[in-house]
């Protein structure tokens, strides 16, 4: 039987789907018991001192048992990790990160390039169901963790008011997080169109949502608008582009960019000049302010060919980012690496 224990420290595993870490691992650790092996389930605990291999989620450090091949998993948003971290990693066997731009700050820090490993997220389309945009009497634009100062709220607020002044017509959401939750219904459409702090077309809400009223609200808006300075893989445009949104993002650290071809916002790497609440190295995304003006206003005047473009796209995406087809490559590519010892039982663990 192969084996493969999972871990991530239980203040992460239970901050539900409010925190992008929480909510992979636990798709991670809903799929990966699906993967086969030489046709058989693949076996997951949870901290298991059975399992020879551990791979841990979340920063550094990690847990393992002394006797495990180690396995640490995190996401990284600038071209350099930070210091403290590259002492860490080097340590462990492999470091796996869910995207290219990710796995390149890893090596630019002096990370050997044969221990880090790309395992992409997946999307839960049962959950994010498609919904074509433009159908409504104005043009609705989404920014998602506004609280973020990396996220650029400041950026598609700016942007949005000199593509659109204080017309009516268009309205600019900033949904903030890590709030406390009101206890209001965010499904009601009386709710998602009235609620929040209103200064005219723009709003901020300041609450945390259930997923499935997360989902409404994207299901409210038109178009996200995204002007990222970095991400380690990007769940927010991801799950808007599952929904068929149409999505205006930075790119330069983006995986999935050709699912928004066409609407990608001008930029350059550099130094930012925001301060984040943590030290970020090395360059990261600077986005370009009349790109993002340009195509706010290009994407309004074209909501219908925009909207049909990207519901298209969402076959694609289903094929490319199933979960447990993730899953199953990930550990492929472990099993080809190392061999099926690497999923084997540590017998000497009752010791």
């Amino acid at each position: 039987m192969a084996r493969l224990s999972l871990y991530a420290h239980p203040h992460l595993r239970n901050s539900s789907s409010y925190f992008g870490y929480a909510y992979t691992f636990n798709e991670i650790n809903k799929h990966m018991p699906l993967v086969k092996v030489d046709g058989q389930p693949l076996n997951v605990g949870l901290n298991s001192p059975k399992a020879r291999t551990q791979l841990h989620y979340g920063t550094p450090p990690g847990t393992f048992y002394d006797h495990q091949f180690k396995i640490l998993m995190v996401q990284w948003e600038s071209t350099a990790i930070p210091q403290s971290w590259i002492g860490l990693l080097s340590e462990y066997d492999e470091v796996w990160t869910a995207n290219v731009f990710g796995a390149n700050a890893f090596v630019n820090s002096g990370l050997n390039f044969e221990k880090v490993h790309i395992f992409e997220h997946g999307i839960d389309f049962d959950t994010w169901k498609t919904c074509l945009r433009g159908q409504n009497e104005k043009i609705r634009f989404l920014h998602i963790d506004s609280g973020s100062p990396r996220k650029r709220a400041d950026i598609a607020k700016r942007a949005f008011k000199a593509a659109f002044k204080d017309n009516p017509s268009y309205e600019l959401t900033l949904k903030f997080s890590h709030c406390p939750s009101s206890g209001v219904d965010w499904t009601s459409n009386e709710i998602l169109r009235t609620r929040g702090n209103w200064d005219r077309n723009v709003r901020e809400i300041h609450e945390n949502l259930s997923l499935q009223e997360l989902v409404s609200l994207y299901h409210f808006h038109d178009v996200l608008i995204y002007p990222s300075e970095g991400e380690g893989f990007g769940l927010i445009p991801f799950q808007a582009i599952a929904t068929g949104m149409p999505v205006i993002s930075t790119a330069l650290w983006c995986s999935y960019s050709d699912f928004f071809p066409e609407t990608i916002i001008d930029s350059h790497l550099g130094k930012s000049d925001i301060q984040e609440n943590y030290d970020r190295p090395g360059d990261v995304v600077i986005p370009d302010f009349e790109s993002t003006v340009a195509l706010m206003l290009e994407v309004a005047q074209k909501i219908d060919k925009y909207s049909d473009e990207s519901m298209k796209r969402v076959a694609r995406l289903k094929q490319k980012y199933e979960w447990t087809n993730l899953c199953q490559g990930a550990i492929d590519g472990l099993v080809g690496r190392h061999g099926k010892d690497i999923l084997g039982a540590y017998l000497g663990y009752m010791q």
